[in-house]
């Protein structure tokens, strides 16, 4: 693994880990101030906002990067794909804010102050929009936008021990957050425009729907992984009480800080391993397993570090009256552990390898599995429903891919 490759995974790990480390600073201090009812409203306003975001990012971060990554040098097709994806993503931006607002008026959580959570929340949805992290990921310039990253989300948090004082202040926890992604998308735009990446390039509507339809598939797939993901935390929030959202979100929370750490690996690895397939298969085939290895025995450990420190976790960061979320936590830990494994068999083989459409027909039948099981887990269990749901889609999810790969006699082992 080259010097590169390695500098933009610390980058990433950077930028990945100040995203998930500032928020546990703050966690805390949030969960005490808003308490379970308003936290749960919070959780719950972000889960929402996490389908606009799914909606604008339309798996364009992956295609996009691999389109980059094989064209890194012709400032003419980057350019165009640079302006036809933005125009993408601002037409999706603006189908999703108004797909909030008619949400925000069907459903009684957001009646009265609570509207205000999620119009401030959505701020992180302006935020994802103008920051092209895809152009950097495939010209494998990771390391420049970094150290700014980081800077843009420390500004955070002195913003809210400084302002948030009350439970009623959960719309400023939206506002103060989502205003770190807008800075650090600025701040992106500048360097784009500074190191002269792109020259402009009017999009065209064909153009656009090449790029709709390229990443339709990757579109799909995420849209199903959201079924048994962010849609949880919506459909528990519909069918039970911001408190229960509350232990839930408390708990996902930390399993989520371990299992970000994955993405910057990913992230880094896959124009790489994209490229390596195109210069070397038995290369590419030699990174896989590698990274197979070292990514399931690390977070394995790291699962079961979450499992038996449960209640010393919950009990530090939230104190005794978020006890409820011991066992729901107990049942999230080994979702790193499984989530790394099938990222190595997903993203970085079978998309790899162009097989997108196998991809987004597996990860559609765990999306199927999380709804035929996720209403009644949920009815007579509650959160603990919840955390079930995602343990058994993602299981079911990972047995399918690695049964594809053996059958396609795929060397994702050495010795196969």
């Amino acid at each position: 693994m080259n010097k590169k490759v390695l500098l933009n995974i610390f980058s990433l790990l950077s930028i990945q880990g100040v995203g998930y480390i500032l928020p546990l600073i703050t966690l805390p201090y949030l969960v005490r101030i808003l308490g379970p009812n308003n936290y749960g409203v919070y959780g719950y306003s972000l889960a929402i906002i996490q389908y606009s975001i799914l909606i604008i990012d339309f798996g364009f971060n992956l295609t996009v990067t691999k389109k980059i990554s094989l064209n890194r040098d012709d400032k003419l097709i980057v350019s165009s794909v640079f302006w036809n994806v933005m125009a993408c993503k601002l037409l999706l931006c603006i189908f999703t804010f108004l797909i909030t607002v008619a949400w925000s008026r069907i459903d009684n959580t957001f009646a009265g102050a609570n509207l205000a959570v999620l119009m401030s929340s959505y701020t992180m949805v302006i935020g994802i929009l103008i920051f092209p992290i895809w152009l950097f990921q495939g010209k494998e310039e990771i390391t420049k936008i970094a150290l700014i990253n980081i800077s843009s989300k420390f500004l955070t948090v002195p913003l809210i021990f400084l302002l948030i004082d009350e439970p009623s202040d959960g719309w400023k926890v939206g506002l103060i957050n989502g205003s770190g992604y807008i800075v650090a998308g600025i701040i992106g735009l500048h360097i784009v425009s500074r190191r002269n990446w792109i020259v402009w390039v009017k999009p065209t509507f064909s153009q656009m729907f090449r790029e709709y339809a390229s990443a339709w598939h990757i579109f799909i797939s995420n849209a199903s992984i959201n079924i048994y993901t962010s849609s949880i935390t919506v459909i528990l929030g519909a069918l039970t009480s911001p408190v229960t959202v509350g232990y839930f979100v408390a708990a996902d929370k930390i399993r989520l800080a371990f299992q970000g750490l994955i993405n910057p690996v990913s992230q880094a690895l896959y124009p790489r391993i994209n490229a390596l397939m195109k210069e070397s298969p038995a290369a590419g085939f030699k990174t896989i397993r590698l990274l197979l290895r070292a990514q399931g025995v690390f977070f394995f450990i790291c699962s079961g570090f979450i499992f038996y420190l449960s209640p010393n976790i919950i009990s530090f960061l939230y104190g005794e009256s978020y006890k409820e979320s011991i066992p729901i936590l107990k049942i999230l830990a080994w979702l790193p552990f499984i989530i790394a494994v099938s990222n190595v068999l997903g993203y970085q083989t079978l998309l790899v390898l162009n097989m997108e459409r196998i991809f987004s027909r597996l990860v559609l039948v765990g999306g199927g599995i999380a709804l035929v099981i996720i209403f009644p887990l949920i009815i007579y269990f509650g959160g603990y429903g919840a955390a079930l749901t995602i343990l058994i889609a993602e299981v079911s999810v990972n047995l399918l891919m690695l049964t594809t790969l053996i059958k396609k006699k795929v060397p994702i082992f050495k010795g196969q």
